[in-house]
């Protein structure tokens, strides 16, 4: 009797793992369910098709609200008046811009730095279209445009990279 239950068992063994060797037909059957191999894969492109739309997104936002503040601050810059040009300036036409503020104090701080180092600084007030007040620091003044362009290039590399002139018509 020993050697036919060893026997049974024996095939019972056999048509178990037939039956599951018939149950899950492949690996690829397997690597469905468990979400494995190409699945994962094809799951971390979709992720990567969402997050890279979603960063897209962000990047048009951020685009857009620099391009309204750039045409706010054209728009300040292009209406600035005569009598709000900087004593003893008048004759000058072009300005080398330290910084642009709408808080007059962040203005005089700048201005303070740059005529602490030797600069002769002048603040123009200017309005947009929009009313916005809008406080250029300027550095230095010229009435030439290459003699400015000129002390630009080295202001630029010393003191402020994002330094810029200032042309009043």
């Amino acid at each position: 009797m020993n050697s036919s239950n060893e026997n049974i068992r024996k095939y019972l063994q056999v048509i178990f793992l037939v039956s599951m060797l018939l149950a899950l037909p492949s690996c690829r059957y397997l690597k469905q369910r468990l979400k494995i191999g190409e699945y994962s894969l094809k799951s971390a492109i979709e992720w990567a098709k969402k997050d890279s739309t979603r960063v897209a997104d962000s990047l048009k936002r951020v685009m857009a609200d620099k391009k309204a503040f750039e045409r706010t601050l054209t728009d300040s810059i292009m209406s600035i008046e005569d009598e709000n040009l900087p004593q003893g300036d008048i004759g000058h036409r072009y300005y080398i811009i330290a910084g642009s503020f709408s808080s007059h104090d962040n203005a005089l701080k700048v201005a303070g730095n740059y005529t602490s180092q030797g600069f002769k600084t002048a603040i123009i007030t200017t309005s947009g279209n929009n009313g916005a007040r809008l406080e250029l620091v300027s550095v230095k003044t010229f009435n030439d445009l290459n003699e400015a362009q000129s002390f630009l290039k080295g202001f630029k590399g010393i003191y402020d990279p994002a330094a810029w002139i200032y042309s009043v018509r």
